[in-house]
């Protein structure tokens, strides 16, 4: 069952300094009685890019009925022409899609105004020394090149270009024809993969397109991609997990571009309240909840088995664990299927 979070703002509208940057809190309250994992985004509106926005540890861990707090920063870039914008925040459950459990906040606005313009620095008086030493030389020099002998006459090379290009639109291009479109244009692509179903196959681009900006700067291209449910391999569904040894957990994905996993593993725990007798109370406890950069990961649990008199806490030997694909921002895709494992 998903958590129907509520999300709330510090304020309607983000002001920002001088520097175009800015600063706002969302708070996010889980109403359920369950304790549930937040995973919380922007969602910029007309105009406004992913990329001007930050969140400080978008994934939480949410106590029942309980709130926390998200700080969202954001930093125009000066290339931004001066307008209104719009942004929202999503927040979803860390263990299903955002599309089955997000909900936005109200609309935030904030205003970027026109860059001003640098004001001119007087000139320090060493550069009129350097002026008249340049009359000076000239005077010297111009005489004698107009007095020599006739032969042909030296060709002055011409400047290379200026350095400065104008950003493409790969905006509907794949991320690899938009990379290469960018290198063509003598900038240097940074394509990221973000989650997110509703938006599969789209993209944006950190700097807006036909912006004249340097040769040789990077621009950061977010792809839209959907992640697919990793494949376990090993150990296989309802093998024995070998007791106080080493296993390595191992998968694969279809997805090329994932870089990151995480990793969950739940043991079976079990409370005896009375000597051998029942009611007993057992839990699946996660033991495990790591993120990975290679599609393995090796642990050690180790078994409890039922203690002396029969009171207290055992591991039934009873053991479950998945894999989420991670995109570039922190996103969890879905989970793959769960594969059980008992215990020697």
């Amino acid at each position: 069952m998903s958590t129907e979070w509520v999300v709330t703002t510090s304020s309607e509208r983000v002001a920002l300094n001088e520097q175009r940057q800015g600063e706002l809190t969302f708070t996010v309250t889980n109403p359920t009685g369950r304790a549930d994992r937040a995973v919380f985004d922007v969602v910029p509106g007309d105009g406004a890019d992913p990329a001007w926005f930050t969140v400080d540890e978008p994934q939480r861990s949410v106590r029942p009925t309980a709130s926390v707090s998200y700080l969202v920063k954001a930093k125009i870039p000066t290339q931004v022409p001066a307008g209104e914008f719009a942004m929202q925040g999503r927040v979803y459950s860390a263990d299903s899609a955002p599309e089955e459990s997000s909900v936005l906040s109200g609309r935030v606005l904030f205003a970027v105004k026109a860059a001003e313009a640098p004001k001119p620095k007087g000139r320090p008086w060493w550069i009129w020394v350097v002026v008249g030493l340049i009359v000076v030389v000239l005077a010297v020099t111009i005489p004698v090149v107009l007095t020599r002998g006739s032969g042909t006459p030296e060709t002055t090379p011409t400047t290379g270009p200026t350095g400065i290009v104008a950003v493409p639109d790969v905006t509907k291009l794949n991320p690899t024809d938009g990379a290469n479109t960018l290198q063509a244009a003598g900038l240097v692509p940074k394509v990221r993969y973000r989650y997110d179903p509703r938006r599969i196959g789209q993209a944006e681009q950190s700097i807006p397109a036909g912006t004249q900006i340097a040769a040789g700067s990077t621009v950061e291209v977010m792809s839209f991609v959907d992640l697919k449910k990793p494949d376990l391999v090993t150990p296989a569904h309802t093998q024995h997990y070998p007791n106080g040894q080493p296993l390595t957990f191992t998968w694969k994905d279809a997805d090329p571009f994932v870089k990151k996993w995480r990793i969950v593993v739940r043991p079976n725990t079990c409370f005896w309240l009375l000597p051998f007798t029942n009611p007993q109370s057992c839990n699946i406890l996660t033991a495990v909840d790591e993120q990975v950069t290679t599609p393995s990961y090796t642990a050690v649990l180790r078994i409890t088995k039922l203690p002396a008199g029969g009171v207290g806490v055992w591991h039934s030997g009873y053991i479950q664990w998945y894999v989420q694909a991670v995109d570039d921002y922190g996103a969890f895709g879905p989970a793959s299927a769960t594969f059980d494992l008992g215990a020697d």
